[in-house]
């Protein structure tokens, strides 16, 4: 059973990170966390106007986060050119891409209209690539729901968002467990236990289960992604 939700979970956290490239370390840059914030603020103040004018479809989201992140970056092009001068950077690309993936943390970190645009990048991507049967979502909506119910119990406890990662790490350990026992029942009967112990079968079945979450509870999940991607840093 252990290895069973080792597995599964195994599945739902690379499936919560893989939407952002690596960020540039804390340190690397003099003057980098500043201009960070900077078109992080002026990303926000664009999301918020643009997402108050009109309902944004699912299909636009990612489109509008590399426009609006690009016309952010001109905005500061002079303090970014700076930035590069002063630092003496010598491959100013890869630098500037690392630079974009820390403004969109960032952003994701401190805009409400930020973490609404990525989830619904996050949702549409993983829906794109996942496919769940008909005949299987009914079981797993049982776990998922049960999993969004326990994170909201443990959330009105004490918010994740007061929590350290390693304590959001554990919370989720401890709801995906509790969400697969109450429901291993039905899910033995669907897939059969002997498949389940297959790293193959669990993995796409905890991604299922992720794209489900994410559209059920989405911000544990976008917290979560925030968590993975801040270990890379």
């Amino acid at each position: 059973m252990k290895r069973i939700i080792v597995l599964l979970v195994s599945g739902l956290a690379l499936h919560t990170a893989t939407w952002a490239a690596t960020p540039l370390a804390g340190d690397s840059l003099r003057g980098q966390h500043h201009f960070i914030q900077k078109v992080a603020g002026t990303m926000c103040e664009k999301l918020q106007a643009e997402t108050q004018s009109r309902a944004l479809l699912p299909q636009e989201a990612e489109g509008l986060l590399a426009s609006i992140t690009e016309s952010s970056m001109l905005v500061h092009a002079e303090e970014l050119n700076t930035l590069m001068s002063d630092n003496k950077v010598s491959a100013p690309r890869k630098v500037g891409q690392k630079l974009g993936s820390s403004i969109v943390m960032q952003l994701i970190e401190t805009c409400p209209a930020g973490q609404q645009l990525m989830l619904s990048i996050v949702s549409q991507s993983l829906g794109a690539k996942i496919a769940i049967s008909e005949a299987e979502k009914p079981v797993l909506t049982l776990v998922s729901a049960d999993i969004c119910q326990r994170l909201d119990t443990e959330n009105a406890a004490r918010p994740m968002a007061s929590r350290t990662p390693q304590e959001r790490q554990e919370v989720f350990m401890q709801v995906m467990q509790g969400g697969m026992l109450k429901n291993m029942e039905p899910l033995a009967n669907f897939y059969g236990l002997d498949n389940m112990k297959s790293s193959k079968v669990t993995s796409a079945m905890g991604q299922k289960i992720a794209l489900l979450i994410t559209q059920q509870c989405p911000m544990y999940m976008m917290r979560f992604g925030i968590d993975e991607l801040l270990k890379r840093q």
